[in-house]
């Protein structure tokens, strides 16, 4: 994932998470935690943008105990995802823990050219990387899931 932003821990909103109608898929857009807490609050100064991999049914096995584990037993894998998630990348585990309340619908490639960049040992960019632009659409959804709209 490519996370931004700052990490104050009294700086917390309620989350809303909406699983499964939004989900960990690639390019989805998150915000992050700094607490880990039952109420899964949502960090109001961070955000990511889910990148992850296209898993297997032993991961998605995996998966699916760690999403139960990080949603302290509110969320298990939906069969409808678990097929999506077998063809299509993104990162299940998140799902049902984290406040998913958007996508990058133009200009993916430039969030795997900011995956690529080499990292430190916490996982920080070596160089600097900054977003320039970044644009808000409205885009209703048709559908329950967003990967079929």
């Amino acid at each position: 994932m490519v996370q931004c932003g700052e990490e104050e821990p009294e700086d917390v909103i309620p989350a809303e998470i909406c699983y499964p109608k939004r989900f960990h898929k690639r390019g989805a857009l998150a915000m992050g935690r700094c607490t880990d807490d039952k109420e899964l609050k949502s960090a109001q100064r961070q955000f990511y943008i889910a990148w992850g991999k296209q898993t297997t049914d032993k991961m998605l096995q995996r998966d699916d105990s760690l999403m139960r584990a990080w949603s302290y037993g509110r969320c298990a894998m939906d069969s409808t995802l678990q097929e999506y998630y077998l063809t299509q990348p993104g990162i299940p585990y998140l799902d049902g823990s984290y406040t998913v309340f958007g996508e990058v619908v133009k200009g993916i490639e430039v969030i795997d050219r900011i995956q690529q960049q080499a990292t430190d040992a916490h996982d920080h960019p070596l160089k600097e990387v900054t977003i320039r632009q970044a644009v808000l659409t409205d885009r209703p959804s048709t559908s329950d899931y967003w990967w079929q709209t």
